[in-house]
């Protein structure tokens, strides 16, 4: 199964000098976790993930603790104006945050999207046709595909037995 049948054609994209203030508005109001930049020309030009924004925000302290499902809280270290990392806000994106440039065409497999998702650890990837975008595929969405071709086969080869 290819992309292009499982991918959503409906996307919210940024322009390159969204600021980061700008790209949260995005990711809050649209509740997505990742925003294909688009140029005025209409080519993709990367993407911004939420993950990867998230953490200019967390204090440091975050990514230093391994395993922490013994805190209930981070009491008076909690996230608050303090501990984050306000002064950000005006800049763009891209000065922030490095752009992921992974892709795939339309007519890519299911398994070669997720094995480019899982190399470059994105939770969505841009689909594009001639440098442009024309939808996302998530996990969900290649998890569907596949579950989606399983059931088929399971399907024929009952069939097969009667």
């Amino acid at each position: 199964m290819k992309v292009g049948k499982v991918m959503k054609t409906v996307v919210h994209t940024i322009s390159p000098g969204a600021t980061v203030e700008q790209a949260v508005r995005q990711f809050v109001k649209k509740k997505v976790g990742t925003l294909p930049v688009i140029d005025d020309n209409g080519l993709f030009r990367g993407t911004v993930v939420m993950n990867r924004l998230l953490n200019v925000f967390l204090p440091d302290f975050v990514n230093l603790i391994g395993n922490v499902s013994y805190l209930k809280d981070y009491g008076s270290l909690e996230l608050n104006s303090d501990t984050c990392n306000m002064d950000i806000i005006d800049k763009p994106v891209e000065s922030v945050i490095e752009l992921d440039h992974s892709s795939l065409d339309e007519d890519s497999g299911l398994l070669a999207a997720l094995a480019i998702m899982k190399n470059a650890q994105v939770p969505d990837l841009p689909v594009l046709k001639d440098g442009r975008l024309v939808g996302l595929v998530s996990y969900v969405d290649i998890g569907r595909g596949i579950l989606e071709l399983l059931q088929e086969k399971c399907s024929m080869e009952t069939d097969n037995e009667s």
